[in-house]
């Protein structure tokens, strides 16, 4: 692997995030690590003022985004994607379970099957075929083993 590139995309809007994603993965990419749950939703009728801090209460309906990730291959096939499935408890047939998904819809090279609770970490790196290559407990130790992974991959 030689030369790496990142892009820091702002989350703060899911509709932004959606149109960087797309602009971002018209340049040469080797590789994404998609890990964005937290745009898993996005609030529904979306305010256009800014909501007084003065409020009692506050309600706020939200509704399923679309999957970025299922996108990310058909915008640019030659990526490495690298995806994440987190999960309130992880174990190895979770782990394997929760990854097909995403292997087979989102078409990911790699996925991250992790749990984290309190100060409490797991996380498996599992390739295609649904192999584990490594399990950490911590988010240190697993950042490390997929920078080598995919380094002796690709």
């Amino acid at each position: 692997m030689t030369g790496v590139q990142t892009c820091a995309l702002p989350i703060s809007f899911f509709d932004e995030f959606v149109t960087l994603i797309q602009k971002e993965l018209r340049k040469k990419y080797d590789v994404c690590v998609h890990a964005a749950a937290v745009s898993d939703y996005k609030i529904k009728r979306p305010r256009k003022t800014k909501v007084s801090s003065q409020l009692k209460t506050l309600v706020l309906e939200l509704v399923p985004t679309q999957k970025v990730i299922d996108e990310i291959k058909r915008l640019n096939k030659n990526i490495f994607l690298v995806g994440f499935k987190l999960e309130s408890k992880i174990t190895k047939a979770t782990a394997k379970q929760k990854s097909r998904v995403l292997f087979q819809k989102a078409k990911c090279d790699l996925v991250v099957a992790n749990s984290a609770q309190g100060q409490k970490y797991s996380g498996y790196i599992l390739n295609k075929r649904n192999a584990f290559l490594a399990h950490k407990q911590s988010r240190a130790q697993i950042s490390k083993a997929l920078v080598n992974t995919v380094g002796k991959i690709l």
